[in-house]
Parts: structure tokens; sequence; C-alpha cells
């Protein structure tokens, strides 16, 4: 049943048992003291919320879906990754393949080409952690050549001279260097 289709049986039932009270107004207020009771029971608090649905894109054993929250790639019968608007690079991603998809029809060249790089690619990396467990060796080599591609990119970084601040760069680099500090810390454990 529906919300509507409830309300309209709640109201049904509190009419009929108002009419076979002897004092309606009161029956009324215990009738809805009991029904916010109710609903109290019935309600359980969230940990994680992703908001309503807007848009998605249907990639068959696994959909991405924007939402009014963000945008998360989910994996039928798997796992759930989910990107706040302010994870800008991965938030981006998401969202643009499902602003693309009907416009992939009539891509040509490399335009489709980067469609299907962006997809492969996003594809690849958020299903990494459900493939990442399946072996212990395969988990800490793909943490090591993450941790040690990183380090790479770390140094790069330094080695650069100084460039003008954009908040993108800002939010991108305190990303990157947030992974880096964490994936040291596992890696440090590890050993």
């Amino acid at each position: 049943m529906g919300k509507k289709e409830i309300q309209k049986k709640i109201d049904t039932v509190k009419l009929q048992i108002k009419n076979n009270a002897r004092d309606s107004h009161f029956t009324e207020k215990l009738l809805d003291e009991l029904l916010s009771l109710k609903g109290q029971i019935d309600v359980e608090p969230l940990d994680f919320n992703v908001g309503k649905r807007t848009d998605s894109f249907d990639g068959g054993s696994y959909e991405i879906v924007k939402t009014t929250e963000g945008a998360y790639f989910k994996v039928r019968g798997g796992m759930m990754v989910f990107a706040r608007p302010n994870m800008t690079s991965l938030y981006e991603a998401l969202v643009a393949v499902i602003e693309n998809k009907e416009a992939y029809e009539k891509m040509e060249g490399e335009d489709k080409d980067n469609y299907e790089m962006l997809l492969s690619s996003i594809t690849c990396v958020l299903s990494a952690p459900m493939y990442a467990f399946s072996d212990q060796n395969f988990t800490f080599k793909l943490a090591t050549m993450v941790v040690n591609y990183l380090r790479d990119l770390t140094k790069e970084a330094e080695e650069k001279p100084l460039q003008e601040e954009t908040p993108v760069d800002n939010a991108a680099f305190k990303d990157a260097n947030v992974a880096v500090g964490e994936l040291n810390k596992i890696m440090e454990d590890e050993e």
C-alpha cells in the first residue's frame, strides 16, 4: 500500500473508533497519541542517508546514481561508494557519466573513447575493494602499489615550483595528502 492509501485507511479506522466512543474528542486525542508512539517505534535512525534519487545510469551489474545529497556507485548485490559534491573529482566523474548517458549514442571518435574510458576507470577503481579483499596477497600488493604511486605523486608535487592556488587544486591536494597519510599508516602497521 502507498502512503496515501495507508493514511486513508488510518483515517477510516479512526473515524470508526470515534463513532463508537462516548467522548469522540478525547478518543481522537488518544488515537493521535497512539499513532505517534507507533510511528516512533517503527522509525529506525539512519547512520547513512544518500538522499532521494534524481537520475541514474544502469551499467547492468552496477549502477551509478545521482541523489539530492550526492552520487554513488553501487555494485548489485555487493558494495556501494558514495560521494558528496565536496569530493569534487569523484562526484563530478559519477555525475558526468549520468549526464552524458543519452549523448553517448551520438558521440563519435575521441569523445566516445573518453566517455568509455571514464566509465571503465570508474568501474575498475570503485569495484577494486570487492576483488582486493578476496585474497590477502592481492590486498597487500594492491595497497603497496597504490601507496608507492601516491608517494611518487607527492614527491613530484613537492619538486614542482609553486603555482597560483585555486580552491579545486587545494581540495585535490588535501584529499591526496590525507589518503597518502592513511595508507602510510596502514603500511607501517603491516610491516
